[in-house]
């Protein structure tokens, strides 16, 4: 590892294009509202038999629509666990001097913001949640508006049901401020060192201005919307910003290597491809099917870039105001991956990098089912549910020596075996949904995050897989060139799926700690950061 690359890594803030890129680029307002501000709930150890059986009918009950003075159905998540016993708590002194925790902001636009004394500049992160950064630490606010519209009404039910949208609910926010500490629990209580949950729990604010609830005037009696506060450690996500921008760069990181790739070569890894798998489906087909994944990380070819001289920018849709960042972090992989190639340490970092990322997903899956946790799988008014998928592990920012690339979250739809209500489930009537408690985490484990993995969208988590064979399937491209691609693309999804079915299966860290400390690492992290700047535009 050279000086400065150690150096880089070492280091524990961002500059302002590496923030934009870990964080988004895609500016918000926030505006200062009426409500109050609490600290994490607590849960109550004293809690009887008769309010327990209060919370188990409070969760029952939301599993049917609620009617409206208009004859309109109201819906909210329904999720199948009995409603955590807790406390609210007060901040404490220390967490008081974040300005994010003395009152509730709202996501407002650029003019109103103006006109409003204590209005904050943050960075969108989806529709509904933003982060905000003071004090060299990233803050996320989940359920802040439905973009700079508040709170609204919108049909999201299979029968028309209302949905409020842009916010959390009183049970899904305290949820997911214990089912984070929980999850990050089980995480180290497994024996996973080097991966930890992306958020930590600080609070939650509660919206009690009237001008937020607009929707009270027409519908009087709705619940009232919630927003969860948290530290996090990035908001790109695997799906769409890493594994997108990945596939993206294949045709730049083995550009030069087409020229000396015989057609003689590409049938023979092809026939060896083939021999091994039993078919040349994509990983896509294969995972929806059920069928095996295979770790095919000795394919046979090292990255060999193309020379900047022969690259355009506007080629990959790379922002004028990224280009010298891309240049550079691009000539730094270069230099990387010439040294790679003189020690004969790695064969192949994109590979290594593939298993890297099916390991740490299955890390956590096994953590979470080895511990009872379902990361939030169920059928409810408004549709099926699946949270455990490749877009709820972010890309870790600052990673120091020896920390995992990708930190999981989105734990508002979780719960424990403990709390597993099966008569929620049952009441869907969903015939090819299981019933089970262990049939539902193997479900979503297989059928949400393998299949994301795989590059499918079979399951609707809302991860968009772009067809990684679109980036190189250009009009007059070199047969050859195609062939080898869609070989590699093969290889990499196969690789990542299967360090992901080994380590659920099992538990074990198979890459270990200094393999991530190592100049293979180094190059994979310069791989995730142009990868990043492909997608840079991109808000999930």
């Amino acid at each position: 590892m050279t000086p400065d690359l150690k150096e880089r890594r070492s280091s524990p803030t961002l500059g302002e294009n590496d923030r934009k890129l870990y964080f988004g680029n895609e500016t918000v307002y926030l505006k200062p509202v009426k409500g109050e501000v609490f600290g994490v709930p607590g849960l109550n150890e004293e809690r009887s038999p008769k309010s327990m059986e209060l919370l188990t009918q409070s969760a029952i009950h939301r599993q049917h629509p609620i009617r409206l003075n208009d004859g309109k159905l109201f819906a909210q998540p329904s999720i199948p666990a009995t409603d955590l016993p807790s406390i609210l708590n007060n901040l404490s002194n220390d967490r008081k001097s974040t300005q994010i925790l003395l009152k509730p902001f709202l996501k407002c636009n650029q003019k109103e913001s103006r006109s409003l004394s204590g209005s904050l500049v943050a960075v969108a992160s989806g529709k509904r949640s933003a982060i905000m950064f003071a004090k060299e630490k990233s803050f996320r606010l989940k359920g802040c508006g439905n973009l700079d519209q508040g709170f609204l009404l919108e049909e999201k039910g299979d029968h028309g049901e209302l949905s409020l949208r842009g916010c959390m609910f009183e049970q899904t926010v305290q949820r997911e401020l214990y089912m984070t500490q929980r999850v990050g629990r089980a995480i180290v209580d497994t024996g996973i060192r080097h991966i930890q949950c992306a958020n930590t729990s600080l609070g939650l604010s509660q919206y009690t201005d009237k001008e937020c609830l607009g929707f009270e005037i027409q519908y009087p009696g709705l619940p009232t919307p919630y927003c969860g506060i948290f530290e996090t450690v990035g908001d790109r996500r695997l799906g769409d910003h890493l594994l997108a921008g990945i596939e993206a760069m294949l045709p730049l990181l083995y550009a030069d290597s087409h020229h000396q790739v015989s057609e003689a070569w590409v049938k023979q890894a092809t026939a060896r491809i083939e021999k091994i798998r039993g078919n040349l489906w994509d990983t896509a087909t294969r995972a929806e099917c059920g069928m095996e994944a295979f770790d095919l990380t000795l394919i046979g070819f090292r990255e060999q870039p193309i020379s900047l001289k022969d690259f355009s920018c506007l080629s990959l849709g790379i922002p004028k105001e990224y280009r010298n960042l891309w240049e550079s972090t691009y000539e730094e992989l270069c230099d990387v991956l010439t040294k790679l190639s003189e020690t004969m340490e790695c064969p192949n970092v994109v590979l290594w990098l593939a298993r890297a990322i099916g390991e740490e997903c299955g890390l956590v899956c096994h953590a979470m089912k080895r511990h009872g946790i379902s990361w939030g799988t169920y059928p409810d008014a408004t549709g099926i549910h699946c949270n455990s998928h490749a877009n709820n592990m972010v890309v870790r920012a600052c990673r120091q020596q020896g920390d995992s690339f990708l930190c999981p979250l989105d734990f508002d739809m979780a719960y424990h075996i403990s709390e597993f209500l099966p008569t929620i489930v049952q009441s869907q009537r969903q015939k090819v949904f299981p019933s089970k408690f262990e049939d539902i985490v193997s479900w979503e484990q297989s059928m949400g995050m393998r299949t994301s993995l795989a590059g499918s969208d079979f399951t609707s988590t809302g991860v968009t897989n772009i067809d990684s064979n679109s980036y190189y399937k250009n009009e007059g491209e070199n047969e050859i060139k195609q062939k080898f691609l869609s070989i590699f693309s093969i290889a990499f999804r196969d690789t990542m799926v299967r360090a992901f079915d080994d380590t659920l299966r099992d538990g074990v860290v198979h890459i270990n700690r200094k393999e991530y400390e190592s100049s293979v690492a180094v190059a994979a992290d310069l791989i995730i950061k142009l990868a990043l700047i492909c997608t840079c535009t991109k808000v999930c």
